[in-house]
């Protein structure tokens, strides 16, 4: 059997450039940030964004406002952006100061992903119930509605048919009244079938109250009811599609808010579109689906991803980091690690870089007896050598950096770098 790596195997700079380990080409690597203070996290975030802006859709979800004030220095770091790629821009979904959110749920969505998004099958088994199947059954017909209108008369819709203002309006109206201004003005064939379904009892206010449920959830930081025809049209799927930048914020990273916009990237994964997707703040364990998408086995697919955080609580369960931060080594091609506050921030990061095996030698000193002899007449001088496991990088060295020291690992780094001054130009 090979013997296990006695070398520690890590490198140490005095000095490096971000823009030496980031180059301003364009990447699908993904990445992370950690420790330190959220200026140097933000930095190096910004850096990776904006090699990115221009060539494909990049997603901001984050809890940092700080962050999003800073984005429009790509501009200043990245100079030939606006030459390159003049059409490029820069959307906030909820900008600070505005209530009046204008983000347009579902828009992009096919109708298998707004099912998904208004009645999810249960996570844990991936299954539905009859209830459920009941309940996507009339959302569907809806939908149908949407999409019949949207094939008449595509200028009101834009480029999808679906918007969650017209749908909530949609199943506000009693039937009757559905049937006077909607139904009477579709195709013979859909219009018999959908009148004989949503006239049963009780289906419009199944399919409202869901709705509703739905867009309660949302209105907390994301949406805000538009009157019909004044939609925004800007989701995650357009900006994506349009290799635009979107920012969302979304304040102590709430479940129902992250697994929505999972159903998002999870429409643009299954057509195959390449975009980057950054966490800047947010606790990724609130929404097992948004985690997925950052833990996942992900490098065949088009997307990368980028996590800023101040530790890796928010990435993993604190109670086993160390081992369930593998998935995230094993998908991330950089990651840069800080000053960490203190060695159990740090132990998780100094886990999962590994250990090595160092050989010790251990002297001794003794004496001997001849036969029949009372006196020592003599002395021993030996050694034994044995092996200790240990890590390749301590924690305690990731708590010495200093304020501008730093880690660099991750898949693009089989030999760790301990940096002294890492320049953040």
């Amino acid at each position: 059997m090979a013997h296990i790596n006695h070398t520690r195997n890590v490198a140490q700079a005095r000095t490096l450039r971000m823009s030496e380990v980031i180059p301003a080409t364009p990447s699908n690597d993904s990445f992370g940030v950690f420790c330190g203070s959220a200026f140097q996290r933000n930095t190096v975030g910004l850096r990776e964004i904006g090699r990115c802006c221009g060539s494909k859709g990049v997603v901001l979800v984050h809890n940092d406002r700080a962050f999003e004030e800073r984005l429009g220095l790509i501009y200043q770091r990245f100079p030939q952006l606006r030459a390159n790629f003049p059409r490029f821009q820069m959307f906030l979904a909820n900008p600070v100061g505005n209530a009046d959110f204008y983000y347009d749920p579902l828009y992009g969505l096919p109708a298998s992903s707004v099912l998904d998004a208004i009645a999810p099958p249960a996570q844990d088994v991936g299954l539905l119930t009859d209830a459920q199947r009941k309940l996507r059954a009339v959302l569907s017909d809806y939908l149908s509605i949407l999409n019949s209108q949207f094939q008449q008369t595509p200028e009101r819709f834009g480029d999808y048919p679906y918007h969650l203002d017209v749908l909530l309006a949609l199943t506000e109206l009693p039937f009757a009244e559905l049937e006077t201004r909607v139904l009477r003005y579709l195709p013979p064939q859909l219009r018999t079938r959908l009148s004989a379904n949503l006239s049963a009892d009780g289906v419009q206010q199944q399919a409202f109250s869901a709705v509703f449920a739905f867009c309660q959830e949302l209105s907390r930081c994301l949406w805000t009811r538009r009157t019909l025809g004044t939609q925004s049209r800007l989701s995650i799927i357009q900006a994506v599609k349009d290799k635009n930048l979107i920012s969302i914020f979304v304040p102590n990273s709430q479940k129902e808010v992250l697994d929505y916009l999972s159903v998002e990237l999870e429409a643009l994964n299954n057509g195959g579109v390449s975009y980057l997707l950054v966490a800047d703040g947010i606790d990724l364990n609130n929404s097992e689906r948004f985690k997925n998408l950052f833990l996942a086995p992900h490098n065949q697919l088009p997307y990368a991803t980028g996590i800023l955080a101040e530790d890796t609580s928010t990435v993993v369960e604190s109670s086993s980091a160390a081992q369930s931060l593998a998935p995230l080594f094993s998908q991330t091609q950089t990651i840069v690690v800080f000053q960490c506050s203190s060695t159990m921030a740090a132990d998780p990061f100094s886990t999962s870089i590994g250990t090595y095996y160092r050989q010790v030698t251990e002297a001794h000193t003794g004496t001997h007896r001849e036969f029949f002899h009372i006196l020592p007449s003599g002395v021993d001088h030996g050694g034994a050598q044995r092996e200790v496991q240990q890590l390749r990088v301590n924690p305690e060295e990731l708590t010495a950096l200093g304020t501008t020291g730093c880690l660099l690992c991750g898949k693009n780094y089989e030999t760790p770098i301990l940096v002294d001054d890492f320049i953040l130009e």
